[in-house]
């Protein structure tokens, strides 16, 4: 992707704002690459054989084990791996080409900007109301076991869902929902 200015966070006045949030400029220096959809257990699972393979997303991972995994992929595929692990101490070579995280700039980008004409609040838009399936989301099916719940939709899975199972929004997949980024 070609990233372009934008401005993430959110206003205080905007509605579900978090304390933690400001707004902030943001630019991109240099191209990036985005996997299409979140990293299956099915792929996890050939890294890490104690996960049983599904279609479903990684979940229950520490960040340190996502770096990891980055890491054997990069290797796996022949790149110098991006992160630089020793003990539980993190850095990294930004001259690598090799597999990361995204950033938030980058993540946001994907998810609020890609493809669209302006900004959105959400993947979907900056409607609060969510008017068709856009993916999974605590929704009326998760009453009970989610602190939030929207109560007016409903995605069609009460746990989270298989990688891929809602359409694409700005060219990936579960951007909104499912399970959490880091």
């Amino acid at each position: 992707l070609k990233g372009a200015d934008m401005i993430i966070g959110a206003p205080p006045s905007q509605k579900g704002q978090r304390a933690n949030e400001v707004l902030q400029s943001v630019g991109f220096v240099r191209q990036f690459y985005l996997a299409e959809s979140e990293v299956s257990l099915e792929d996890y699972a050939l890294y890490d054989s104690n996960f049983k393979a599904s279609k479903k997303p990684v979940s229950g991972i520490s960040w340190l084990d996502a770096v990891k995994f980055c890491n054997w992929l990069s290797e796996k595929e022949g790149y110098d791996p991006f992160y630089v692990i020793k003990g539980n101490s993190v850095s990294y070579v930004l001259t690598s080409i090799g597999y990361r995280l995204p950033t938030e700039s980058e993540w946001e980008f994907a998810a609020r900007l890609n493809g669209k004409r302006r900004e959105t609040i959400f993947v979907w838009g900056d409607d609060y109301t969510i008017s068709n399936v856009v993916g999974n989301i605590a929704d009326a099916t998760a009453e009970g076991t989610a602190a939030e719940i929207l109560s007016n939709y409903n995605d069609g899975s009460k746990e989270s869902a298989n990688v891929k199972s809602y359409s694409p929004q700005s060219q990936f997949y579960d951007l909104s929902g499912n399970v959490s980024e880091f």
